[in-house]
């Protein structure tokens, strides 16, 4: 994904911007795209996941639509697609009969082993952000805003390397909190802007779906939600 930012902010310098774009755009549309640095919550229900989850990546490009409200004040939306990528330690509690494996019920004699396995899940989301802008840095040139709001995310794909039912124990969809400060310069006479934003977004509902594992009514699926820190950056023109 780094490739990719490396490419958005080639293109973002090499795009020309419209022609009737205006500095005193109300409404500016453009890309955008996020590489963060991710951790994910580690309280758990019943759960054969003793080790917990290790920390790892996560990745976003998509749409942006920015609605200036008024001098102090913006509304940003638009549509994202997201990658979380990590690996999971599981202490997985392994039962051994006649040489042979087994993961779905109470036998005996058994062993602990460790079992350190990727996985990844992709998102489709929609982000509501509101902005508020604070003084000019460099009248003109460079301005300083805050931002907060929430995404609401799709579930659309996962992939474990040791576990087939993974996918079907997330949620079909969840919602995040997003957060920080966002420095925008401005090209052309305001007509168009790069915008960089270090981002804290934070899980608020639960990524799995808390349904049984195996069959055991009383094995819930480990709680998910994903925090991360990284930055974004902006390309928008005006309309």
């Amino acid at each position: 994904m780094k490739k990719y930012l490396l490419l958005f902010c080639l293109l973002a310098f090499l795009l020309p911007s419209p022609m009737a774009a205006q500095s005193d755009s109300k409404v500016r549309i453009g890309m955008t795209t996020q590489y963060a640095y991710l951790l994910l919550s580690q309280p758990y229900e019943w759960s054969f996941n003793l080790e917990g989850y290790q920390p790892g990546s996560f990745s976003q490009i998509g749409l942006s639509l920015d609605f200036q409200l008024s001098k102090r004040w913006s509304l940003n939306t638009g549509f994202q697609y997201g990658r979380y990528a990590y690996e999971d330690e599981i202490n997985e509690d392994i039962f051994i009969l006649d040489g042979q494996f087994f993961d779905d019920g109470f036998l005996s004699p058994h062993e602990f082993i460790m079992v350190d396995t990727k996985r990844q899940f992709r998102t489709l989301g929609i982000p509501i952000l509101i902005q508020y802008h604070l003084d000019a840095l460099v009248p003109g040139k460079i301005q300083l805003s805050l931002a907060a709001g929430v995404v609401a995310n799709a579930n659309v794909s996962a992939f474990s390397e040791e576990w087939d039912g993974f996918e079907r124990s997330l949620a079909k969809y969840a919602l995040d909190g997003q957060v920080g400060p966002v420095i925008t310069f401005l090209i052309g006479e305001g007509k168009s802007q790069i915008s960089m934003a270090p981002v804290f977004r934070i899980g608020l509902t639960n990524y799995s779906n808390n349904q049984p594992l195996i069959g055991i009514s009383f094995a819930q699926s480990p709680v998910l939600k994903p925090y991360s820190m990284g930055l974004e950056v902006s390309y928008l023109w005006g309309l």
